[in-house]
């Protein structure tokens, strides 16, 4: 089955495959794999892969340097290979992606797992369904309708998912989406055995006047204290808002959300922009605003050391990961789209980028590149504790996964100490990816537009 997956035009192959799927019954679905030999697997995290990154060198698209090989087989632009590295191209894709579920469930967008090990998944349409995997199937538990009006248009629609921290014993979720042309809303919902009920807005933005469902919220999650939320917000197609200091629109928020019953809005934690400790702006700045300059920001990760990554789809220049460190620190939209290139004392580059090309080093990468003119960049979530059993043998420690939703490029980067790029190397290759997460048995789950649920796979070389 894998094979067939990863052996050429996958969008065109998988409609008939799921139909043959869905006719076979259980045994044509994947069970659990087998534990990987960990000795087949070559060291390939030293820097050996190819990208476009920020941390200097000449080069490739944009001056960015390119480590890794070009079309060929020769070392692209700028990019070297240490005398003691494995050849990590022997690996044919260090990930496979099996398919657990047929589509069934329209547009998507996003799920978590629940403490008892189900999953819950959000349809862009506003339902929202509880499944159960075992033995490689997913079975459906329960559906719920989401008690308040939803816009399913462009990149609206119910779009993001969050389990509160004492979720086993208050139920409550955290679900953004759009309302209208003009409103957006992260809301506050308890999900239990008598469905969903208490409704509460926690944030909401408005525009004046409507510019389509382009640009709103995008991944949330909360910091240590268990108390303090985080959420990417877009900034509506309305570029300049992304540099305005007293907009929510374009910006990396934090707040402390309501949680008691009935009650709704935030309160501001310290540490915010308008934190006298961190700047003199004051009044100047939405105090619930931490850094600015995002155009799209739509799938982040918080790495083990409180970093947070973001993937900021762009215009018509180029798909950014950013790194956000600390309060106050801009990324430069609509001022700077890509690495920064003049004036740019006050902006942030980011860590990996890529432009509209396909002639471009991570295209060589992948072989099973869709011929596409779009772009979207995702970055999937990074585990941030040890539970489970090791799936791939070391060899995604501390490493985020990061891809595009057209193309299909999976791909995984990872910073040294300092912030700069050890490697950006491919890992495999998934279209219209929509929400990566880590599950309980330490395999990594991916969900796609379509409705299907993959589990990403250590892919191993035969033995000699």
């Amino acid at each position: 089955m894998n094979r067939l997956f990863r052996s050429g035009a996958w969008l065109a192959l998988i409609t008939p495959l799921t139909l043959v799927l869905a006719c076979k019954g259980e045994n044509s679905v994947p069970s659990e794999p087998v534990e990987p030999d960990c000795s087949l697997v070559p060291s390939c995290l030293g820097g050996n892969g190819s990208g476009g990154t920020s941390n200097g060198g000449e080069g490739g698209e944009g001056g960015a340097a390119w480590s890794g090989s070009g079309p060929g087989g020769s070392p692209g632009a700028g990019g070297s290979t240490g005398g003691s590295a494995p050849n990590c191209e022997d690996v044919e894709s260090l990930l496979d992606f099996s398919p657990l579920s047929v589509p069934g469930y329209e547009d998507a967008a996003d799920f978590v797992f629940l403490p008892n090990g189900n999953l819950l998944f959000a349809e862009r349409r506003g339902l929202i369904r509880e499944l159960h995997l075992q033995d490689g199937q997913l079975s459906e538990i329960r559906r719920e309708t989401f008690p308040d009006t939803i816009l399913n248009k462009d990149a609206c629609g119910l779009a993001n998912l969050l389990l509160d921290p004492e979720f086993e014993t208050n139920g409550l979720i955290y679900v953004s989406y759009c309302t209208s042309d003009t409103i957006t809303r992260l809301s506050r919902i308890t999900y239990n055995d008598t469905g969903l009920s208490d409704l509460q807005i926690i944030v909401e933005t408005e525009l004046e006047k409507g510019t389509g469902g382009w640009h709103r919220f995008g991944s949330m999650g909360f910091e240590p204290d268990g108390l303090t939320l985080w959420v990417f917000s877009g900034e509506q197609t309305q570029k300049l808002q992304a540099q305005d200091l007293s907009s929510k629109r374009g910006k990396l928020l934090r707040i402390a959300p309501e949680r008691r019953p009935g009650r709704d809005g935030y309160q501001i934690p310290a540490g915010n922009m308008a934190d006298p400790d961190v700047s003199d702006l004051g009044d100047e700045v939405d105090p619930a605003v931490f850094a600015l300059g995002f155009r799209s920001p739509w799938r982040a990760t918080k790495d083990h050391l409180g970093r947070l990554w973001i993937g900021d789809v762009g215009n018509a220049f180029a798909e950014e990961v950013n790194v956000v460190e600390h309060a106050g620190q801009n990324f430069g939209w609509a001022t700077q789209e890509g690495p920064c290139n003049e004036d740019c004392e006050d902006f942030e580059d980011p860590v990996a980028w890529y432009g509209r090309s396909l002639d471009h080093p991570y295209a060589y990468d992948d072989p099973l590149t869709e011929p596409a003119t779009k772009r979207a960049v995702w970055v999937g979530t990074m585990p941030l504790s040890d539970s489970g059993p090791e799936r791939y043998c070391g060899l995604l420690d501390d490493v985020v996964p990061f891809g595009d939703f057209f193309t299909g490029w999976v791909r995984g980067l990872k910073l040294e100490m300092n912030g700069s790029v050890q490697s950006d190397r491919p890992l495999g290759h998934l279209p219209r990816v929509t929400s990566w997460r880590p599950g309980p048995d330490g395999f990594a789950y991916v969900l796609t537009l379509d409705g299907i649920l993959w589990r990403a796979e250590l892919h191993l070389p035969e033995p000699e």
